[in-house]
């Protein structure tokens, strides 16, 4: 629990691997257990096709180290079938991890009836119909049409994968302990739109709910656009239809109460966080740009009420491994050898000739 696994290839052969220290949130989850006496519940829901379901994906669809490092924090992870049933009132937070499938009506009124008591949801949910649209309204959200991509920040020219760095003016609990030089990879993202917030098509007075406070956390480069018919060839701007970015891609959402209706200030309480990516969390993904797996802990912690394990990261340790072909170990073996021989036959006569005097 106190260290990630370093990676199988640096017991093998030479280059520069990073292990990662978690002591730092697992000793301040252990204390807040030792405190409160209790377990914390985080239910993954089922059903849809959702990043992890299936534990021996292949594709790196998989939630296993997300999963892994929540119970090493000190929660119970368990799945949730809102078809059969609705939320257990034991359970502290739901997450929406990927899916692929929209929920039902039924689903998503026993998933707003767990909210409407206050219960916050983590959503990682991508561009297209997920039945939770009218959920979305009710936190003055709603995911636009249309994929976030970039031309300059990406992984390996695949324009969809896009980092996106933290900006000081979108400072928030979520985002703590990170600095700028640790993206996020956004993996086929859809923009985020704020309802109220004004813009295009944005502010309808009619819809939004004055007790939810959208915040933005995260949002991709000014180089990026919003495509509207993305393709798997390069994508080009198209200023009539294309939405120039940055493009919103992460919102943490505070409800401020029926008390504090016409005020900003005042005490507040986290309700939601809404990343546009589905794949956000998976094990390939997390693999690849582990900062994703980061902000993810964050943002549950933050929705659990426990600021005090909110920006704790992994601390990370870079190690230099070095191998040397069978010529040099040869070399590296014989030459100690001789020389040390040398030095005793040296010894040997030199002691000779001193007693001979």
């Amino acid at each position: 629990e106190m260290f990630l696994p370093p990676p199988e290839e640096a017991r093998r052969g030479a280059g520069r691997f990073v292990s990662s220290f978690v002591g730092e949130d697992a000793v301040t989850s252990a204390l807040i257990r030792l405190r409160e006496g209790t377990t914390a519940k985080v239910a993954f829901t089922t059903g849809h096709g959702e990043s992890g379901s299936d534990p021996a994906a292949v594709d790196g669809s998989g939630l296993q180290a997300w999963r892994s490092r929540l119970r090493n924090v000190g929660c119970e992870v368990v799945d949730l079938n809102l078809l059969t049933g609705g939320v257990p009132e034991d359970v502290e937070l739901v997450v929406i991890a990927g899916p692929k499938e929209p929920f039902k009506p039924q689903e998503a009124a026993r998933l707003q009836a767990y909210a409407d008591t206050g219960k916050p949801v983590l959503a990682c949910l991508g561009q297209g119909p997920t039945g939770l649209e009218d959920f979305l309204k009710g936190f003055n959200l709603e995911i636009g049409p249309g994929v976030v991509v970039d031309p300059e920040s990406n992984l390996d020219a695949q324009y969809r994968l896009v980092f996106c760095l933290f900006e000081p003016s979108l400072a928030h609990p979520v985002t703590r302990g990170f600095d700028a030089n640790r993206p996020v990879l956004i993996v086929n993202g859809a923009p985020i739109r704020l309802l109220g917030a004004g813009g295009a098509g944005e502010d309808r007075a009619g819809e939004v709910n004055h007790r939810m406070i959208p915040t933005p956390i995260l949002r991709s480069r000014p180089g990026s656009w919003v495509e509207t018919e993305p393709d798997d060839g390069q994508p080009v701007l198209d200023k009539e239809k294309d939405q120039p970015g940055p493009a919103v891609v992460a919102v943490a959402v505070a409800d401020r109460g029926a008390a504090a209706t016409g005020a900003v200030s005042g005490p507040q309480t986290p309700r939601l966080v809404l990343i546009s990516s589905r794949g956000v969390g998976d094990d390939a993904v997390q693999a690849v740009e582990p900062t994703n797996l980061d902000l993810l802990m964050n943002a549950a912690s933050w929705l659990r009420g426990r600021e005090d394990s909110v920006g704790l990261p992994p601390q990370v340790h870079a190690s230099l491994t070095l191998t040397a072909d069978p010529g040099l170990r040869w070399r590296l073996i014989l030459v100690p050898t001789v020389v040390s021989m040398a030095v005793v036959a040296v010894a040997g006569v030199l002691v000779y000739y001193i007693r001979q005097e």
